[in-house]
């Protein structure tokens, strides 16, 4: 109003002028915590700067008052206060669980993958192994944003292994599973600064997947009765043993070569054994003694066919062929 300027001198045009200057700032909350200069509280941050604002009147000394508004010195139309909201990040950690039957776990003895099978989780790998307990645990992973993460968790089927055609692999005593469990990473904002991760797996389940393994190793020996009624003195055969397939066929590939001292482990390979009679007792008899065969297949009809010089037949393990 005219009272505004009242005060102001008279210039030498007859005008009048007067400022007002007025300090204009954001109320920081009760509660908000410093950090770097900036006010945060529920994840908002504060713009704690100060503008100045300065109202200029002027009396044309004609009736007439008019007024103009500059912000910090500077021509503007208004003061500008930023704020931003960001929620700290959120963890999460996935894990698998390792289950082996027929020999007792070792730590670190399977390997297991986690791969992001999500855009948002695209390059997040990673490769660890189970502990004694057969826990799995994958490195634990950050999120910076809400959204719904998901990965593929396998086991590493070792170089090697063969393919059964049912989704398992077998290496020597060991089977190994090629299924595939997904991780999901569901990750939410509660609008107060802080960001939630919570795991399922598959269908939803809280349990963390199982792998399950199995380790198989029988055991069982071979021995044949031989008789000679000649006049040499303890005189000296040779029995072969060679391992067949489902058809008495032998079976392919190169064959490996055992003899009575040998450590011999069918894992579905071919091989022969070969090994001599021991001292003929005054009935002419002498035992030929096979060594113990270690079987680390399944197919037990497989794992048993094998086949002696002489022989006719094939013949389950610990039963005693008489070749006179």
């Amino acid at each position: 109003t005219m009272d505004d300027v009242a005060d102001a001198p008279v210039a030498a045009d007859g005008t009048r002028t007067a400022t007002y200057t007025y300090a204009i700032s954001e109320v920081i909350p009760e509660g908000a915590e410093e950090i770097g200069g900036v006010y945060v509280l529920d994840g908002v941050a504060y713009d704690a700067s100060v503008h100045s604002a300065t109202v200029t009147l002027v009396d044309d000394g004609a009736g007439h008052l008019s007024a103009t508004v500059s912000y910090d010195g500077e021509s503007a139309d208004a003061a500008t206060f930023a704020n931003s909201y960001s929620a700290s990040d959120a963890y999460a950690q996935i894990s698998a669980e390792k289950q082996l039957t027929g020999a007792a776990l070792q730590a670190g003895q399977f390997q297991f993958t986690l791969q992001g099978t999500s855009d948002n989780a695209a390059g997040t790998t990673a490769t660890v192994s189970n502990a004694a307990d057969g826990s799995v645990a994958f490195p634990v992973l950050s999120y910076s944003a809400a959204g719904t993460y998901t990965y593929s968790i396998a086991e590493v089927i070792p170089e090697g292994a063969t393919d059964n055609g049912d989704g398992t692999y077998t290496l020597g005593a060991y089977t190994y599973t090629s299924e595939t469990h997904v991780a999901t990473v569901t990750v939410a904002d509660d609008g107060v600064g802080h960001l939630h991760a919570s795991v399922s797996y598959d269908d939803g389940s809280s349990d963390a997947p199982v792998f399950a393994n199995s380790y198989f190793q029988a055991q069982h020996a071979l021995s044949v009765a031989k008789y000679y009624y000649g006049d040499a003195v303890n005189p000296t055969f040779e029995f072969t043993l060679t391992a067949l397939d489902d058809d008495y066929s032998e079976r392919a590939g190169e064959s490996a070569s055992y003899g009575t001292s040998s450590e011999v482990i069918d894992a579905g390979q071919a091989f022969t054994v070969t090994v001599s009679n021991g001292s003929f007792d005054e009935w002419g008899e002498a035992t030929v003694s096979f060594p113990q065969i270690s079987s680390r297949v399944r197919i037990t009809t497989r794992s048993r066919k094998c086949r002696a010089q002489a022989a006719s037949r094939a013949t389950p393990p610990s039963t005693t062929w008489t070749f006179r």
